[in-house]
């Protein structure tokens, strides 16, 4: 398969910086150059990391 796509990573904290106690989370994406139909992720963390993969779950069976 030839699938035109693109990998963004991104590091940023698990919750907003003025609450005490954020942790550092990477999240990584694989995107269709044209459409951005997302094609898989990954994302790497200490905290709340599960509700963040819920959601890039839910946007993969949705193909969004």
């Amino acid at each position: 398969m030839n699938i035109p796509y693109q990998i963004e990573t991104r590091d940023d904290t698990n919750q907003a910086g003025y609450y005490a106690g954020a942790k550092l989370l990477t999240i990584k994406l694989i995107f269709h150059q044209k459409t951005s139909q997302l094609l898989g992720g990954q994302i790497i963390g200490r905290k709340r990391v599960d509700k963040r993969i819920d959601v890039l779950a839910t946007a993969l069976f949705n193909k969004m």
